[in-house]
């Protein structure tokens, strides 16, 4: 139990917080388990609100699009590299659904059959709060697995 955990990782500090803190717990219930630990670090695509046809495909906001798509891969395998290295028995993987981010994360969590998901929590308080929410909020209230948040 709780050696497989999905991270919402949103590439900042909290979230990698989050994911060390996941990979230690999985690392050790795989010691008492048996089981392989393993840690999914999922960032979220949000959705371009355009109609993709072939005019817009070909302009500057799709590629801008598909270039943040191609950095987001790639921080994600930056982190799974460093998480790897600092706990060598874990097994690390990433994916990168589209959507809105909650529901993403969950139905992630879902398909990957993990035992938690792994939340940061930025801190935010306020307006800021009201008008953006909180994931690592919306996260606890609608998951039916357990949710994790770090706090950096």
């Amino acid at each position: 139990m709780f050696h497989e955990w999905l991270v919402a990782d949103d590439l900042g500090p909290s979230s990698e917080a989050a994911a060390r803190v996941a990979s230690q717990i999985a690392v050790n219930q795989s010691l008492v388990s048996g089981q392989q630990a393993r840690v999914v670090l999922c960032h979220v695509v949000q959705p371009v609100p355009l109609v993709m046809s072939p005019e817009v495909t070909s302009t500057p906001v799709a590629a801008t699009f598909q270039a943040s798509i191609e950095a987001a891969q790639r921080a994600l395998e930056d982190r799974a590299r460093a998480l790897h290295t600092a706990f060598p028995t874990l097994k690390v993987e990433t994916c990168l659904p589209l959507g809105p981010t909650v529901r993403a994360v969950l139905e992630e969590a879902d398909r990957q059959h993990v035992d938690g998901i792994a939340v940061g929590s930025t801190g935010r308080h306020g307006l800021a709060h009201a008008l953006l929410g909180s994931t690592a909020e919306r996260a606890v209230h609608q998951s039916h697995k357990s949710v994790l948040v770090v706090k950096r």
